[in-house]
């Protein structure tokens, strides 16, 4: 989980058009029985009614008054995510410092303790996501407020993961010419090892994951991935296949080098090669 921070949250924070505050529907329904009892107690100089009048317009004012101050003082920390793909939902966590307001709070109109913001946005590429407002109720429910929060500066959104065109036939496997050794050991298998390394018939021995040491050096496929192979697709689609193909990659552990408009790099299978690919893959313009 990824934590954004944006830079204009100090301008948002004072700008004084971001608070704003109306009654709830319970709200409205108190107001207006005040109104009615308020006539009434004009009408019949009813002095027991003029009493419960003023408590409940005191209730009304302190209300608002003393949340309108707490929910001033929420502070946003920031925004969490995993990477963004266009075309899909998104999850994207706000965090914030709630600053002793004990209401509810809610993003899109969904009243929820984790405050998510489900995401969409239609395109790949660097751009600003514009967030929703935060929104609160106090804990009495007479009274909702909102305030504009940072938007999602300079965001890299990924392509949508999506095949067009399949992987077995256009990317080419070029086998390395070394050949691989006999078997030196057997090992524990531990998190850094490739799949591929396995020894099964030692782990069914064994009750646990076994995986292999050698001598020499070892077979390898090397996947090399070119915008130019995709040559019948749009730009659109050559973003989302290459991605496709990088995201299948590294869930299988194999490496593989790029080639795309203004960029190549070199095989490598780590998270840092992965999203360095996505991102420039996201970025791409011919």
């Amino acid at each position: 989980m990824r934590s954004l921070l944006t830079s204009n949250s100090e301008s948002v924070q004072n700008n004084r058009s971001a608070f704003r505050f109306n009654p709830t529907g319970f709200g409205w329904v108190v107001i207006v029985l005040i109104c009615l009892s308020w006539t009434l107690a004009v009408n019949y100089n009813n002095n027991l009614l003029y009493a419960v009048l003023s408590l409940w317009v005191s209730l009304l004012i302190t209300t608002v008054l003393f949340s309108w101050y707490q929910f001033k003082s929420v502070e946003f920390s920031g925004w969490q995510t995993d990477h963004i793909y266009a075309d899909n939902y998104n999850e994207i966590k706000l965090s914030i410092n709630k600053s002793g307001f004990e209401g509810k709070f809610y993003l899109n109109n969904h009243i929820s303790n984790a405050l998510i913001w489900i995401c969409k946005p239609s395109d790949p590429g660097r751009q600003t996501l514009t967030s929703p407002d935060l929104n609160a109720i106090d804990s009495f429910g007479l009274w909702r407020f909102s305030k504009n929060i940072p938007n999602l500066e300079n965001q890299v959104v990924l392509a949508n993961p999506l095949e067009h065109q399949k992987f077995e036939t256009t990317i080419n496997n070029q086998a390395n010419v070394l050949e691989k050794e006999d078997i030196a050991a057997l090992k524990s298998y531990h998190n850094d090892d490739s799949y591929r390394e396995i020894d099964w018939k030692a782990t069914a021995r064994a009750g646990e994951l076994i995986s292999r040491e050698w001598e020499g050096n070892q077979n390898s496929s090397i996947h090399h991935l070119s915008w130019w192979d995709l040559e019948s697709l749009s730009v659109k689609q050559k973003k989302e296949t290459l991605t496709a193909w990088v995201i299948e990659l590294y869930n299988q552990q194999q490496g593989w080098s790029l080639e795309i408009p203004n960029y190549a790099f070199d095989s490598d299978n780590s998270a840092k090669h992965r999203d360095q690919c996505l991102y420039r893959i996201a970025e791409a313009s011919v």
